[in-house]
């Protein structure tokens, strides 16, 4: 990945979803991330003024999902602390739409006269409703409720950096040219994985036959990293003086989420050029929720750099008894 692996800890600011579950067990729909794609350039994670882009949401659920949701941008007024505000009216709404797989938020960034006053960011809210659809009805926050039978509800706010002036743009990391493995085996992307029966299915680098192990003997997912997965930054500081500017380098995180057993812990960080490849144990689920015919269980990694820059990446291994 050209920016990254680490462990994402989905808490939110400069670039992240928030109201988020600390969970490491894929037991309902959730929303894990959001990427933006510039049009012309889908690899860059901070837009200039003036450029056409598309808010991609990253979902997942434990089965089959869709997803409506209920969007506004407007330009984040400057803000060192605290919840984030508008500076203005939305320039872009989104109402609910057709039940999708992954919504996504379709905008034109306002032009540079929109960011007087200090403003660099643009800030995403509105609610993701999961096998449902927003409705008129509005909470407390003044966000709407979700209808339908049994829908999940995931709140958003999303702060994105803008590159204005001559400001380098944050890069999105990838997690494309990364290597997983899985107890010291190759770990390749999924294809078409069996839903259920997956012991009849043979053994491949995207489809590892794991043998169900007990909670003292946990399989070890391991990733790559450089250190030049780590873009070099001018991060602002707050002191008692005024603001500065200082150089850094971003710390990579990554969470891990399964849909069954469960990871040592929701994220892991790379911020340390010489530690060694990040590493996290799971632990396999119990005997009684593993069927004689083989357990499909899904794994998901989100990677992000805390600048609005992130990627994502899915695998599948097959437990049997």
């Amino acid at each position: 990945m050209r920016a990254c692996l680490a462990v994402l800890a989905l808490a939110l600011l400069s670039g992240c979803i928030d109201d988020l579950p600390s969970g490491v067990v894929l037991e309902r729909p959730r929303v894990l991330g959001a990427r933006l794609a510039i049009d012309g350039d889908p690899g860059r994670a901070a837009p200039r003024p003036g450029e056409q882009a598309t808010l991609q949401f990253f979902t997942a659920a434990p089965g089959d999902a869709t997803w409506s949701a209920a969007l506004t941008a407007c330009v984040a007024a400057p803000s060192f602390a605290g919840v984030p505000g508008c500076q203005g009216e939305p320039f872009a709404v989104a109402p609910p739409g057709p039940p999708g797989p992954a919504p996504s938020f379709d905008f034109t960034v306002p032009d540079a006269s929109a960011f007087a006053g200090g403003a660099d960011a643009i800030l995403f809210a509105g609610v993701l409703c999961a096998d449902g659809t927003p409705s008129a009805t509005l909470d407390e926050a003044m966000l709407p409720t979700c209808d339908g039978d049994a829908p999940t509800r995931e709140v958003i706010t999303f702060r994105l950096p803008v590159a204005l002036g001559d400001a380098t743009p944050n890069q999105h990391p990838t997690l494309d040219d990364e290597t997983l493995t899985i107890d010291g085996a190759t770990w390749a992307l999924p294809d078409s994985p069996p839903a259920t029966g997956c012991a009849s299915a043979p053994a491949t680098d995207a489809l590892p036959r794991l043998t169900l192990q007990d909670e003292e003997t946990p399989s070890e997912v391991v990733f790559t990293s450089a250190p030049e997965d780590r873009e070099a930054y001018q991060e602002l500081v707050i002191t008692d003086q005024a603001p500065t500017f200082v150089d850094a380098r971003e710390d990579i995180t990554l969470t891990h989420l399964a849909t069954a057993g469960s990871f040592e812990r929701f994220t892991t960080e790379v911020f340390d050029d010489d530690a060694p490849s990040p590493r996290v144990e799971w632990t396999h689920p119990v005997a009684e929720d593993v069927p004689a015919d083989g357990l499909t269980v899904r794994f998901v990694f989100v990677a992000r750099d805390g600048r609005g820059g992130m990627d994502w990446t899915e695998r599948v291994a097959c437990v049997v008894p």
